[in-house]
């Protein structure tokens, strides 16, 4: 494993396994400056007290998780294929290099940006699996927006109720998303449940399909205005535990429930997860 380099003596998966049990500090240390850019370096690895309810990680530290995920890659291999979109309609395959990837996501935080959208605002994103989505979730980590993706299938009183108790006061969403051949209206979904969220003061409604929907006073049409937008966006520094996204539980033994997903651990873990 590449990852056992970093430690002296250890050669194979096992004895990665038995360094991380033996010296955990030295270990999630060693990682997390070798896998991660940082902005500013962390000067405490952990301060855990699972008693007292207390998980710090990284302190000090300070990154942005889309540098991470997209700026990184660009500077090493921008035509690398990032995305691979397997479409609902048969035979129409669309891959988004990292270069791509970087542009949209910009485009879209300035658009967010422009919007009123700041460090620590709620983004709830209620779109089908694409390049926009992906993106949507990117941008809102580059301006440190805090992010909540809620499924697409879920009712118009499910989407309300995350929207109520992440308090947020922007949707992304899409005019409507294709699946098994059948068309979804998503942007008919949202519009029910916003009735329900006084809190909402824009939706930014993507093109999934060429069919036009209505749109309200709130409703912004979001490839025209990310087209206004720059192509380049500056990263906020993020400390590692400040948070990136809200994930809601079922709700199947009662309200569901957002649970927090900070900066840096959550990264480090996605990074590892893959290897």
């Amino acid at each position: 494993m590449p990852e056992a380099a970093a430690f002296f003596g250890v050669r194979d998966y096992q004895g990665l396994r038995d360094h991380s049990v033996k010296q955990p500090e030295r270990f999630w240390a060693a990682l997390a400056r070798g896998r991660l850019s940082w902005i500013t370096p962390f000067h405490t690895v952990s301060d855990c007290d699972l008693g007292q309810g207390r998980i710090r990680w990284f302190e000090g530290g300070q990154l942005n998780v889309s540098v991470n995920c997209i700026d990184r890659h660009v500077h090493m291999s921008p035509d690398k294929v990032a995305l691979i979109w397997e479409r609902d309609e048969p035979g129409t395959q669309v891959k988004v290099t990292y270069r791509q990837l970087l542009e949209v996501t910009c485009r879209l935080a300035n658009t967010l940006k422009r919007q009123g959208v700041r460090k620590g605002d709620r983004v709830v994103i209620y779109m089908p699996a694409s390049p926009m989505a992906v993106a949507s979730m990117l941008a809102c980590a580059r301006i440190g927006a805090v992010h909540t993706v809620v499924f697409a299938g879920f009712s118009a009183e499910a989407l309300a109720n995350r929207i109520q108790d992440a308090q947020s006061e922007t949707v992304i969403t899409t005019n409507q998303a294709l699946r098994g051949g059948r068309i979804i209206e998503l942007k008919k979904t949202v519009d029910q449940a916003v009735k329900l969220c006084p809190s909402v003061k824009r939706v930014l409604v993507a093109m999934r399909t060429e069919n036009k929907v209505p749109m309200t006073n709130i409703d912004i049409p979001l490839e025209e205005e990310m087209m206004k937008e720059e192509a380049a966006c500056d990263p906020v520094a993020m400390e590692s535990e400040d948070m990136l996204f809200l994930l809601y539980t079922s709700g199947s033994t009662g309200k569901p429930k957002g649970v927090v997903h900070t900066q840096a651990g959550y990264l480090l873990y996605t990074s590892l997860t893959h290897r």
